[in-house]
């Protein structure tokens, strides 16, 4: 009996692995930024400042510091100018089918000393104020959130800087992915030969006993 329930047991975790991902959206911004850091943009990678301007930063160009360790570049949520320059970002509206979905984002902190807050938010499915803790600092980065869409829609993911005056938190990726899995009677037939298997080795067990 030990042996057909490590058998099911394996079954199980073969489903698991079935589940996969399949990326909808993406900007890391690097393309955008070309290896230049630009500052007083409305346009970064994917997404349009409707509010103010940002700075779209390259690691290895001006500025260059802010970007977290490993991302070639990122984007400054206040901009550059003689006032207030904190923006709202959106991306275009990107179509929903029912299903599962996962938006993932990096987002530090302003890295200077200056308590900074961002409001990120996915139509109704997701929307979170995320505020500097310390002052300059997010920990952890990164953040994930899975939703379900039952009805077809379509919906823009946005990020609003909450900071006021020219230092704001550092938006380094986006993504948002699908999750999907088989159809249960796909992963049926993909058991079948695993529990085949453990029925044959239960049944030469049960004859060796």
């Amino acid at each position: 009996m030990k042996k057909l329930s490590s058998i099911l047991f394996l079954s199980a975790l073969s489903f698991a692995s079935t589940v996969s991902a399949a990326t909808i959206f993406t900007d890391g911004f690097a393309a955008a930024a070309g290896g230049t850091t630009t500052l007083a943009v409305t346009t970064a990678g994917n997404f349009t400042a409707t509010t103010a301007n940002v700075d779209l930063i390259s690691s290895g160009g001006n500025y260059g510091n802010l970007c977290p360790v490993g991302k070639t570049a990122c984007v400054d949520l206040d901009g550059t100018g003689s006032g207030n320059e904190a923006a709202t970002i959106t991306s275009g509206n990107i179509s929903l089918t029912p299903g599962v979905y996962t938006l993932t984002f990096q987002l530090d902190g302003t890295g200077r000393g200056v308590a900074g807050s961002t409001t990120v938010s996915l139509g109704s499915f997701y929307n979170k104020t995320i505020t500097d803790s310390p002052a300059g600092t997010i920990s952890p980065d990164t953040f994930s959130v899975t939703f379900t869409v039952t009805t077809a829609t379509s919906a823009p993911i946005v990020f609003t800087s909450n900071t006021a005056g020219q230092i704001g938190d550092i938006l380094s990726s986006v993504t948002l992915a699908t999750v999907t899995s088989p159809e249960p009677s796909t992963a049926f037939l993909m058991s079948l030969p695993l529990l085949a298997f453990g029925a044959l080795a239960y049944r030469r067990s049960k004859v060796r006993a």
